[in-house]
């Protein structure tokens, strides 16, 4: 296992963009909130594939939470180093809360008019947050490909949006979706769930595929 790289200021990752754009070597990152899996391994997979350098960022974004979720959500450093590193990742970038979003932090993405058709406005805080972080993350690294599974169709959606819409120099890279032998989707919010909550996740994508058969 090669080792990795961890970043956690900003100062220190911007010396490190610079050094990447001096050599003319291409980058990927592959944006994530940390307790990584073997889905999360995919991406850095695919991005160690295409790149000469690939970052992978750890950051349990705030503005994405209520407070008991932001609370709640895992936070696994030491596995997450273990798992980038074995999936083939150059650098952890795990930056400090307190540099993403400084004191009188105030600005955010507006969401474009394609969320409108996505029937999620009560999710409009949720989805601002997202935008709003991957937007830092993607000025941060100046990275030439982000990868993005497709588990999360809409919040893929509203990026590639956003990348258009702001003519961002990065071109996303959507992946498949990583599933467990059950069918349930891989993420780190699985983790969470009760024993119960775990047992019945499944049904949801099985009644799916059977929909789709009938249809």
């Amino acid at each position: 296992m090669a080792e990795i790289k961890i970043i956690t200021s900003l100062a220190e990752m911007r010396r490190t963009v610079a050094s990447i754009t001096a050599k003319r070597r291409s980058s990927g990152l592959v944006p994530t909130l940390g307790a990584l899996h073997t889905g999360h391994a995919s991406l850095i997979k695919k991005a160690r594939r295409e790149n000469d350098i690939v970052i992978v960022s750890a950051f349990v974004n705030r503005l994405q939470f209520r407070k008991k979720q932001f609370l709640e959500y895992p936070r696994t450093p030491e596995h997450d180093a273990e798992i980038a590193a074995k999936a083939g990742a150059d650098i952890l970038f795990t930056p400090r809360e307190e540099e993403i979003y400084p004191k009188g932090f105030s600005s955010s993405v507006i969401l474009p008019e394609l969320f409108r058709t996505l029937r999620h406005q009560k999710l409009e805080w949720h989805y601002r947050g997202v935008l709003t972080i991957v937007l830092k993350l993607f000025n941060l690294v100046q990275t030439d490909r982000a990868y993005f599974g497709m588990k999360d169709p809409h919040q893929l959606a509203l990026i590639e949006r956003m990348v258009e819409d702001f003519n961002i120099l990065v071109k996303i890279r959507r992946c498949p979706t990583i599933r467990e032998k059950d069918g349930l989707a891989r993420s780190s919010r699985n983790l969470l769930l009760t024993t119960e909550e775990r047992k019945t996740a499944p049904v949801i994508y099985r009644s799916l595929l059977s929909a789709r058969e009938i249809i």
